[in-house]
């Protein structure tokens, strides 16, 4: 047990592993869908494309968990060595990311079923198809893609500024998200 005084030093371990869980599932989505664009139509190609929905799903659920467990949970303070700019950018871009792991399986979710794609979770049920809407399908798949740009932009960013912060800066913002040994 972390000693009150220091208790705010370190991320807890739910925070903790809902991170890494959802970095792990992100990058897993990310494959798979290279995996699609790589694979010509067939089983493999329908099975990664499910996949990949999957994750999405399951990303979704894990963003919403973090954001309500980060709700009623405190969260480290940034070192005072830090300058404000930099806990400005560091804020702005969790909260990006939030956005961006809530807004992308919805975006996918609305362009797979009203294009009347299944959606199943990892193969045990489908979630419900919306009515068919072949407009708003294409809104949405385009707005899927373009963000995943955005994505790709924002996980660069991020684990750059851990990695500085771990290897050049040495002032432990990463270790407060590491599991503790």
């Amino acid at each position: 047990m972390v000693p009150p005084a220091r208790r705010n030093e370190r991320y807890d371990s739910v925070q903790i592993g809902l991170h890494w869980l959802t970095a792990a599932l992100v990058i897993a989505a990310i494959c798979l869908i290279w995996g699609v664009k790589l694979t010509p139509r067939g089983d493999l190609h329908t099975n990664l494309l499910l996949l990949h929905r999957s994750c999405g799903v399951t990303v979704f659920v894990l963003a919403a968990l973090r954001l309500v467990w980060r709700s009623t949970h405190a969260i480290p303070h940034p070192p005072t060595s830090v300058p404000a700019w930099q806990q400005l950018a560091g804020s702005a871009t969790h909260w990006l990311l939030y956005a961006l792991l809530i807004a992308m399986p919805i975006t996918g979710f609305v362009n797979s079923a009203a294009n009347g794609h299944v959606v199943s979770f990892f193969f045990l049920f489908d979630l419900p198809l919306l009515p068919e809407n072949k407009p708003l399908a294409h809104l949405f798949g385009e707005v899927h893609e373009t963000l995943q740009w955005v994505v790709y932009g924002v996980i660069v960013l991020h684990t750059a500024a851990a990695l500085r912060h771990h290897f050049v800066i040495g002032d432990g913002v990463l270790r407060r998200m590491l599991p503790q040994r």
